[in-house]
């Protein structure tokens, strides 16, 4: 058995090594906690992708060319900014490109905190253009010609179109359809054609004009053709074949 000067030592080893442990686990504690308030200093501010979508849509309509209500402005898919500091925060839009702001636009977003840029984003604007447009009210066939019976007016998305379509019916007077066009779609340049007012074999006065000297001579039409466009006549009298632009349903004048 231990004597009691043995049980004395051992007790007092017990001690020391129960201080220790204390310490060391108190000195772990407190590294800890120096941690968790070092953390809790450092200031942050949030800016919300809500926050970033309003600055870009106020961009948008400020430097459009259009009208507010014809045009519908979002943004594609991003995430909020966390940043070091706090301030009074402030969103700068900026163009990245020269592309006109219409489809899918890229945009630059600053943002400052206080007097500091704290980060600049790559934003995709996605801008959608709406407008009132002629479209066929029914079927129309092909050279069948564009009266207000077979037209209207509908309010269209034309953000892939880029002017290429007409706002008024007047536009189209005098006009044919160049190819069948089908009920409810929109009438472009490309789907359009002037009336011709010369008909293939029909009689027309040729003009020659050179300088100052004017000579006319009869000739016979070998393409029907519009006020402006170019058609190939042949000379009665010597029956040569010339190209010339049409002035009127009776005359064209020879293009040299």
């Amino acid at each position: 058995m231990a004597s009691k000067r043995d049980r004395v030592v051992l007790s007092a080893r017990k001690l020391l090594f129960l201080r220790k442990t204390t310490v060391v686990a108190f000195s772990h504690l407190l590294f800890l906690f120096s941690l968790n308030t070092g953390s809790a200093c450092i200031a942050r501010t949030l800016v919300s992708s809500q926050q970033i979508d309003e600055a870009v849509r106020d961009y948008v309509l400020r430097s459009a060319s259009w009208p507010e209500d014809s045009l519908q402005v979002s943004c594609r898919r991003h995430n909020g900014v966390e940043l070091d500091g706090t301030g009074r925060v402030k969103l700068v839009v900026l163009p990245a490109g020269s592309r006109q702001l219409r489809g899918l636009v890229p945009v630059k977003v600053q943002i400052w905190v206080g007097q500091r840029l704290k980060r600049q984003l790559l934003v995709t604007a996605d801008v959608r253009l709406f407008h009132a447009v002629v479209v066929a009210s029914q079927r129309v066939k092909r050279g069948e010609l564009l009266t207000p019976q077979v037209l209207k007016l509908e309010t269209r998305e034309v953000t892939c179109l880029e002017g290429r379509y007409f706002t008024r019916i007047e536009q189209l007077q005098g006009k044919r359809a160049r190819l069948s066009i089908p009920l409810g779609a929109v009438l472009t340049p490309e789907t359009v054609e002037p009336v011709p007012v010369v008909s293939r074999g029909s009689k027309v006065r040729i003009l020659v004009q050179f300088a100052s000297v004017v000579a006319w001579t009869e000739g016979a039409a070998l393409q029907e053709g519009a006020p402006g466009e170019l058609i190939r006549v042949r000379n009665l009298r010597s029956g040569k074949r010339v190209l010339a632009r049409v002035l009127d349903s009776e005359t064209v004048r020879v293009i040299f």
